[in-house]
């Protein structure tokens, strides 16, 4: 990634880590095609070997190198005495870290809302008053544990 033209040495550094975290992007998701080979998904639910998560978060943290590498933020950075590539990783890679984080947790980072079986629907004019149960008209949760996947 590094092979054009550039006017200073950090800014190839930059180019160079760009490319080392798409290089290692690709690695694990080899990975996780290797082992997705060894051991083929037996269940219906979504899951992945712990490799798919280092390629998002490699491939996630050489976008922000990527976005971080324009002429203006490497001046910047070279002006102030910010020209460390390691600052750059480690900025990049706490960024994305902790956007996949936002999206993978995000009961765990939004206020909670009331659930609309929290709150009583109003009383129709004419009747006692009480509220209707709602948990009685909700239809039951689909069991994946029991369901039978065989081939037909």
């Amino acid at each position: 990634m590094a092979a054009h033209h550039q006017a200073y040495v950090f800014q190839v550094e930059i180019h160079a880590l760009w490319g080392n975290l798409l290089a290692a992007f690709a690695a694990f998701r080899f990975l996780t095609y290797f082992f997705l080979y060894l051991r083929p998904p037996a269940s219906i639910l979504p899951g992945r070997p712990p490799t798919e998560a280092l390629a998002s978060l490699c491939l996630t943290s050489g976008g922000v190198v990527f976005i971080l590498s324009t002429e203006q933020v490497t001046f910047a950075a070279m002006r102030h005495h910010f020209d460390d590539v390691m600052v750059r990783l480690r900025v990049s890679a706490s960024l994305s870290s902790s956007a996949e984080t936002k999206k993978l947790t995000p009961n765990l980072l939004l206020p909670r809302r009331p659930s609309c079986a929290s709150r009583s629907p109003p009383s129709a004019p004419g009747s006692s008053g009480r509220p209707s149960s709602l948990a009685s008209k909700v239809r039951p949760a689909l069991d994946v544990q029991n369901l039978d996947v065989r081939a037909t």
